[in-house]
């Protein structure tokens, strides 16, 4: 077996380990993931008690526990063993969907919601698949509302190994900060964001972006 063989063998074998609840989530906080959540959900999601939110791509809901008790939480997966990990832990505290949320459909989720949030998604979608979901998440923020974003980025000169451990994420549309901050623009008039490298316990560089004010359609 040649070296790119065998390491695209290993890559594979390690992306079935991460579908399992348990082995992802206990990789991300043997990585430091409890603290970049906290910040996250303190500095950007900045939900409040009574607030509605939508975890796009939730995972195993992971977020929650960091959300101030009395959010109104709808969670949303592929991974059915997410979702049933989600709902066994946090099942009396939000509301858990099986789902593609490439397919998002409104009635179904509800809403509308203060907060959208889509963590470490926009990294697995092109051009036009982001540009459909950030345009159904819009049509199901409440007047005032935002999408609150967190991805790998990849900047210059980041370091050596924040860019080894990137280029290796299951993701393969990890974008510039100017590549994220143009697909939220094409739906949103106001985009904040900022690059953080102090999220994690290795070398990583986070984007993160609170997008508001969608920009009208012709026919919403």
């Amino acid at each position: 077996m040649s070296g790119d063989a065998g390491r695209a063998h290993s890559d594979a074998g390690l992306k079935r380990l991460l579908l399992l609840p348990a082995i992802y989530s206990g990789l991300q906080r043997l990585l430091g993931a409890e603290r970049s959540r906290a910040v996250f959900s303190r500095d950007y999601i900045a939900a409040q008690p009574g607030d509605s939110v939508l975890d796009l791509g939730c995972g195993a809901g992971d977020i929650l526990p960091h959300l101030p008790e009395g959010v109104r939480y709808t969670g949303i997966d592929i991974n059915p063993s997410y979702i049933e990990s989600a709902a066994a832990r946090f099942g009396a505290r939000g509301h858990f969907l099986v789902g593609d949320v490439a397919e998002l459909d409104p009635v179904s989720v509800g809403g509308p919601f203060d907060r959208v949030l889509m963590v470490a998604l926009l990294h697995h979608l092109d051009g036009a698949e982001a540009e459909s979901l950030l345009a159904s998440a819009a049509r199901l923020l409440s007047p005032g509302g935002s999408v609150v974003t967190f991805d790998c980025v990849l900047v210059e000169r980041q370091p050596r190994m924040a860019r080894f451990l990137i280029e290796r994420d299951r993701g393969r549309r990890v974008r510039t900060p100017e590549g994220y901050r143009a697909v939220l623009g094409r739906e949103f008039e106001k985009v904040e964001d900022e690059v953080r490298h102090d999220l994690l316990r290795v070398p990583y560089t986070h984007y993160i972006a609170r997008a508001s004010r969608p920009r009208l359609r012709r026919g919403s």
